[in-house]
């Protein structure tokens, strides 16, 4: 599976995975480059279905590193969580 598959495949099943369960939810992809590496950066936010308030962010960082799949995910309720942590993952490449 070429990079370019699976960044349509995992957006296909973050889509599915949330919409047949009638919840309320946003989805961005982005590229970027981390360190020498590039990388696909999804984000999920998802929301109460009575309230409308975030429940809930997701963010898959994606990468082919030596001819591996390479993801990581982060999943934070609080903002300034989510923040250091997605900080401190990219951080790391540098």
């Amino acid at each position: 599976m070429t990079f370019d598959e699976y960044k349509a495949f995992m957006l296909k099943l973050l889509d599915e995975t949330y919409s047949g369960k009638g919840m309320k939810f946003d989805i961005k992809s982005s590229d970027m480059k981390l360190g020498k590496y590039d990388f696909n950066k999804i984000i999920v936010h998802l929301y109460h279905p009575k309230t409308d308030a975030l429940i809930l962010t997701q963010e898959f960082y994606s990468s082919y590193i030596n001819n591996h799949l390479y993801t990581a995910g982060l999943n934070y309720q609080d903002e300034n969580l989510g923040y250091i942590m997605s900080y401190n993952f990219m951080k790391s490449f540098k």
